[in-house]
């Protein structure tokens, strides 16, 4: 069974993907949400949280570039595939901006992304940043 914030995640990766492959607007982004909800079929409460984690990764795509940056050795942000790069933008984002969820559920749900659209090594790599992030971010987080 699939959950519906996992569903809504899976989504505003989609509309990530497009605002940074398209260069859209966050406006067009946000705007055009309801044609990816269409076509997946999603209920208005996975639409919401899906555009309330895209909007934080673009509002703050700075700041989480910055961790993104500062926390992988010899690697460029535009060398990381396009998929990696937004599936650590949503799982950041939500880091930093949704601390009501909980660390590990974040970086379950990044690595299920990574595994479903990402490489072979997606998985091992998204888990790596987050982790090295993770603690940055949330100070008192224990395993």
């Amino acid at each position: 069974m699939t959950t519906k914030r996992r569903r809504g995640r899976d989504l505003a990766l989609k509309m990530l993907y497009q605002f940074d492959m398209a260069n859209s607007s966050k406006e067009e982004t946000l705007n055009q949400a309801e044609l990816f909800q269409t076509t997946s079929k999603s209920s208005p409460e996975i639409l919401v949280f899906a555009k309330e984690i895209c909007d934080i990764a673009i509002s703050n795509i700075d700041e989480i570039d910055n961790y993104i940056k500062t926390n992988v050795e010899n690697w460029n942000l535009d060398r990381i595939s396009v998929i990696d790069r937004n599936i650590l933008r949503l799982a950041i984002g939500e880091l930093i901006f949704k601390p009501d969820t909980p660390p590990k559920v974040i970086i379950n749900e990044a690595i299920e992304l990574a595994k479903k659209y990402g490489d072979e090594n997606s998985k091992s790599f998204i888990n790596g940043v987050l982790d090295a992030i993770m603690y940055k971010i949330r100070p008192g987080f224990s395993k």
